[in-house]
């Protein structure tokens, strides 16, 4: 299990990731895998859950909650006759399994100087537009260079007077 990258969930931009690689969670299963993460280590019930994260209106079947946790097994992955992370406890509901999830937080404030490095990590897929938005942010900041990561900052990339 220690070898097993954790879950990684940025609440405030509705992001998630297991370990390095983003996760495209549609509204309702981030919605779901933020719940169960909340209440790591603890079962919670289908009707608990159908309440919780569907609305205390919900009248419809649970098969829907089973739907949606498939979905998420899928996409985080995890394998449904062995599950690491979300397990089914029969009969009674899920468990996200204690020690997977880590809480983090896309809030940071950066003070950077002309000629200053700036390196971002965590940034998912560098698109074209991120990149675009990285060089002008290196032109208006007048920085020596804006690195953008898709994962963790590779200390190797950065230039040798910054990485000791």
């Amino acid at each position: 299990m220690a070898d097993l990258p954790k879950i990684r969930i940025d609440m405030e931009g509705r992001r998630a990731w297991r370990g390095d690689r983003a996760l495209a969670l549609p509204r309702l299963q981030f919605n779901l895998l933020v719940y169960l993460a909340t209440n790591e280590g603890q079962v919670m019930t289908r009707a608990k859950i159908m309440r919780d994260v569907w609305g205390a209106k919900w009248t419809g079947d649970t098969k829907t909650l089973d739907m949606h946790v498939l979905g998420l097994r899928r996409l985080i992955p995890d394998d449904r006759k062995n599950p690491h992370y979300v397990t089914t406890v029969r009969g009674i509901g899920f468990r996200m399994e204690a020690g997977t999830v880590e809480f983090v937080s896309s809030t940071r404030i950066i003070i950077v100087r002309p000629g200053d490095v700036l390196a971002i990590g965590n940034c998912g897929e560098v698109s074209e537009r991120a990149a675009a938005t990285a060089s002008a942010l290196r032109d208006q900041l007048r920085l020596s260079e804006v690195l953008l990561f898709e994962g963790d900052i590779d200390m190797a990339a950065l230039p040798g007077s910054l990485h000791g």
